[in-house]
């Protein structure tokens, strides 16, 4: 489970400054999608009891994972949401700013994004972390 996570966390695109060439950009843009198809492999995917990581979608400097809360339905979360996912960023924030690989992929642009559905498949909520957040 933690190196799945760790995994995840490691995988993210990274924004290339504009000191890099369009060759190096296109050539990590390929390896992120590279790195889509292999973790789109593995999907579905448990990552806790109740979460499940469903896709994972590269594209330039971002990459996306879609995740599904498969035990509760959105009705279940009335008026809880946004502090549920404000705790839930919080403890994604902290573990990839504070693993060495994560916080350099972050410094270099990457910017993870995040998105839960409820087991119904209805969207419950998103966050982005990118290199501001761990200042």
């Amino acid at each position: 489970m933690k190196k799945l996570l760790f995994f995840l966390l490691i995988l993210g695109a990274v924004n290339l400054s504009a000191k890099q060439s369009e060759e190096e950009k296109l050539f990590l843009e390929k390896e992120l999608k590279n790195v889509a198809v292999e973790l789109n492999s593995k999907v579905p995917q448990m990552v806790d009891k109740i979460t499940r990581l469903d896709e994972v979608i590269a594209y330039k400097n971002e990459v996306t994972y879609k995740y599904s809360i498969i035990s509760y339905s959105k009705a279940d979360f009335t008026g809880k949401i946004e502090t549920l996912f404000d705790g839930i960023k919080v403890n994604y924030k902290s573990k990839i700013c504070e693993e060495k690989n994560g916080y350099f992929l972050l410094k270099k642009g990457a910017v993870f994004k995040y998105i839960f559905n409820d087991k119904n498949g209805d969207y419950l909520s998103s966050f982005k972390i990118s290199n501001k957040d761990c200042i």
